[in-house]
């Protein structure tokens, strides 16, 4: 197929025109499934955190559903899937900065007083550490959710994410918070 025509992805390709079939499916949803490991790996090499990286493969599909249109038949698929998620992956990288902000506000919220005691500080102490430990979705999800009241709608606005995937991330936050603040349930 010649690139220069930009026939949109929704036309079928002449056979002739066709690179070999045995690269990738010809049908787009076809070609995501296909191409899944491949993000997968990618995204793994960029967070170096298995959860993390199939969140940002289901942002990626997620994002490669919704453009669908501008994708250009005959183009690179899995060079246009690796440019999403990367790009994904950066917006992430220049929101943890803006997280880097909210973590003094909530220290600021609860300082020793004379009415609390140091216990109560050195379990805040404790859980702030914990949540540093979080990938950093997670970090994000259980701040905006737990700590500064936002509802899971308004976190998935602000994430720009489902409102599922919050849940899923601010559940596993608290599985793993509770795991370290409080190893030996029994």
């Amino acid at each position: 197929m010649n690139i220069a025509t930009h026939e949109p992805f929704t036309q079928k390709a002449d056979p002739a025109d066709q690179a070999s079939s045995k690269e990738y499916p010809d049908d787009f949803e076809q070609g995501l499934v296909y191409f899944l490991p491949n993000l997968k790996a990618f995204a793994c090499s960029l967070t170096r955190d298995v959860s993390h990286a199939e969140d940002l493969v289901q942002d990626t599909v997620l994002r490669a559903l919704k453009y669908k249109a501008k994708f250009i038949r005959g183009s690179n698929l899995l060079a246009w899937l690796f440019t999403i998620l990367r790009n994904l992956f950066l917006s992430e990288i220049r929101r943890n900065k803006s997280f880097a902000e909210i973590v003094p506000q909530i220290q600021a919220r609860k300082k020793p007083t004379e009415t609390s005691s140091q216990h109560d500080y050195m379990q805040l102490v404790e859980l702030l550490n914990a949540i540093g430990k979080l990938p950093s979705h997670q970090k994000r999800a259980i701040t905006l959710v737990g700590a500064l009241g936002y509802s899971y709608e308004e976190t998935a606005k602000c994430e720009a994410c489902a409102v599922g995937t919050v849940k899923s991330r601010v559940s596993r936050a608290r599985s793993s918070l509770q795991e370290w603040t409080d190893p030996d349930p029994l």
